[in-house]
């Protein structure tokens, strides 16, 4: 099996045989493949979007010493603006960003228009468990990174309170596009 086989295999197993709607996002970087963006309406229960992008592992990064990454977005919407967010992160900056926990992406306007988030936050993927993060792939193991989308102004938050305690504030509701914006609890 080529590794997109063995991707799509996977996910596959993980949503029990749901049908993705694949969708390309054109590559920034001429000399990797369009992305591709696997989106599943009404998983894993209804009223959800989730998505995975294949395409991130296909580059390389120096930090990535023990495999490569895809990411995951998955949200309380059925909006595909969502999933096509997560393609475009991987097309401009795959190979320039190593998507680890903790990093912090600004998208640079709002990401869907029923919400005003415009950033992400990388860390571990949701609904799936120690041994659905990671693929074993030909060569190398990759690793689903979960993105969750966060308001611009809620970055200064974060660097200050980090991310342990970043995800466990009482107004993080990490899947939910409509809720509130965090601010320090006093």
């Amino acid at each position: 099996m080529t590794d997109k086989e063995i991707f799509l295999a996977h996910l596959d197993s993980i949503t029990g045989n749901l049908e993705p709607d694949i969708r390309m996002v054109q590559s920034e970087d001429a000399q990797l493949p369009d992305v591709a963006v696997l989106t599943y309406e009404n998983w894993p229960k209804p009223g959800f979007i989730t998505a995975f992008t294949y395409g991130l592992s296909l580059a390389d990064h120096p930090n990535w010493k023990r495999g490569r990454c895809e990411l995951m977005i998955s949200m309380e919407s059925l909006m595909h603006a969502w999933p096509f967010a997560i393609g475009a992160l991987v097309s401009r900056l795959r190979g320039r960003c190593p998507f680890s926990y903790g990093n912090t992406i600004k998208y640079g306007r709002s990401i869907s228009e029923e919400s005003e988030m415009d950033a992400f936050l990388v860390f571990a993927p949701p609904h799936l468990d120690r041994d659905q993060k990671t693929v074993r792939m030909n060569d190398y193991d990759c690793f689903i990174a979960g993105v969750y989308p966060l308001y611009g102004s809620e970055l200064d938050l974060y660097e200050q309170i980090q991310l342990e305690a970043f995800w466990h504030h009482p107004g993080w509701d990490p899947l939910n596009p409509q809720r509130e914006v965090m601010r320090m609890v006093q």
